[in-house]
């Protein structure tokens, strides 16, 4: 049987990190430790006004949506999905936009990053998972 595309992904990821030293010891504690080291995945949050104060603080937040409040499209249609909580920090598109405010000024880098960690959790991969791809061995 093939490998699973998730084990070759993982395979290419242990590469990619330059974890060989660990793989030739067959540390796979350590390499799935390595791993995890800031893997996110993303997925949808809907949310609106109190997402915004709550992540970029009370008074940076609130100017971020005064100042939005009077800017063109297509923040003007963010504006229409935030006030109603239904902005979707997890689509790909709105997290561009977020980005577009960071360039602009609107919010700052930081903010932007802090914007858009409301979409991310931990996507961690276990020890078995590492050893099973390491293995070569098919779930």
């Amino acid at each position: 049987m093939p490998i699973p595309t998730a084990q070759q992904a993982l395979i290419a990821e242990i590469n990619a990190k330059s974890l060989q030293s660990l793989v030739d010891k067959r540390d796979d504690n350590a390499v799935a430790k390595m791993v995890n080291a800031g893997r996110v995945k993303v997925g949808p949050h809907l949310g609106g006004v109190g997402d915004f104060l709550r992540a970029l603080g009370p008074d940076a937040g609130g100017a971020a949506l005064d100042a939005m409040d009077v800017m063109p499209s297509p923040v003007k249609w963010m504006m229409v999905l935030i006030r109603a909580g239904t902005f979707d920090f997890g689509d790909p598109s709105m997290r561009e936009q977020i980005d577009a405010l960071a360039a602009l000024g609107t919010i700052t880098v930081a903010g932007a990053a802090a914007l858009k960690a409301l979409a991310e959790q931990a996507d961690l991969v276990s020890v078995a998972d590492v050893s099973r791809a390491l293995n070569g061995e098919v779930n």
